[in-house]
């Protein structure tokens, strides 16, 4: 047995206009579902783009802030009187100050310098991320000529960095490493999403909201439109201008109205020409149904039975307690049977027979 749409969601029993407005409901909610979906690959690409515009204007603004250092960092390096350490802790001491004072000023930003030579990352104080940390154990960067953006997307979790070549004297002696950290961009991307997010519930509300008010509207409409047809209301025709699909609707129901009171004419006349010739009937004549109710009965039958009403009275709570066994059974012959009975009986509703 197949199942209906109304069958499988239990709206059987709802009315046409409840149906409709849930249906809408149903439709408008998918299409915001498809929407979200569908907007997902747009708002995630957005954010990319945001992040490389952004990142790449701190990066610059960093790598111009760690030229002057660089050129230090390679003249201690050259410095061969020094041990390895000794070096290590003087770039440290170089790279430190201006690193840690751009954290200082922007938190969300982490950086990093890498210097080649050493192999070694400054400043000490700041740990290596755990993006920082796999980007370089995946990445051949010794070829490094141009920035490269490194997103989420590289299996580096929910961040956005920028790995910037330093160039100095022609050569590639270190690589900066400028990342917004990945509770920044959740924070980030949840505002922005949240906003839209609650733009458009805000949207789904008022449609909801709208389509209500409307089925409201409606549903008064009709049922004014059904008390004046039921009240043959003559300004039934304002209602066109409310509702002009309901003109062919009226047009119908008049032409159903005039055909139905022809009908109700004829057979009340018809009626009439019948009971005036059952009356005219000098004999008693009553008909019964299937439990021997009086469905009709002339005057001559009210005279016999010295009653005012007998519709809906059943016969043998009228007829006298001693009927003559011969009316018993030609009444259960005539009830029970697809032929006619004819016999003749005396005083039928009289208390005494002869």
């Amino acid at each position: 047995m197949k199942k209906s749409f109304k069958d499988i969601f239990g709206m059987r029993n709802y009315s046409m206009i409840n149906f409709t407005m849930i249906s809408l409901c149903i439709i408008v909610f998918s299409l915001f579902v498809i929407f979200y979906i569908n907007s997902a690959d747009l708002f995630t690409l957005n954010q990319d783009l945001n992040k490389k515009l952004e990142l790449n204007t701190e990066s610059i603004m960093i790598e111009s802030k760690l030229i002057p250092v660089v050129a230090k960092a390679e003249a201690v390096k050259k410095q061969q009187d020094l041990s390895l350490d000794a070096r290590e802790d003087k770039l440290n001491s170089l790279f430190s100050p201006v690193i840690n004072s751009i954290r200082n000023s922007k938190q969300e930003i982490y950086v990093k310098y890498l210097d080649f030579d050493l192999n070694k990352s400054f400043p000490d104080s700041i740990a290596p991320s755990n993006s920082f940390t796999k980007w370089l154990q995946s990445t051949d960067f010794s070829h490094l000529s141009e920035p490269v953006f490194v997103s989420g997307k590289q299996s580096l979790n929910n961040t956005a960095a920028f790995a910037v070549p330093i160039v100095y004297h022609d050569k590639t002696v270190g690589l900066l490493w400028t990342e917004y950290s990945g509770d920044y961009l959740s924070f980030s991307s949840y505002v922005i999403f949240s906003k839209f997010l609650i733009f458009s519930i805000l949207i789904w509300i008022l449609a909801i909201v709208v389509l209500n008010y409307c089925f409201r509207k409606i549903t008064k409409a009709l049922e004014t439109f059904s008390t004046m047809i039921i009240e043959d209301d003559p300004d039934i025709s304002t209602m066109y201008r409310k509702l002009p699909e309901l003109e062919p609707v009226l047009d119908k129901l008049k032409t159903y109205t005039v055909e139905l009171k022809n009908v109700n004419s004829e057979l009340s006349e018809t009626t009439n020409k019948l009971t005036a010739i059952i009356e005219g009937i000098t004999d008693g004549l009553f008909v019964l149904d299937q439990e021997w109710k009086i469905k009709f009965a002339n005057t001559e039958t009210l005279n016999a039975t010295k009653q005012q009403e007998l519709i809906d009275k059943r016969l043998w709570d009228i007829l006298p307690m001693n009927l003559d066994p011969l009316d018993y059974e030609k009444f259960n012959d005539s009830m029970h049977s697809d032929h006619a009975e004819h016999w003749e009986s005396i005083n039928l509703f009289s208390a005494n027979h002869s």
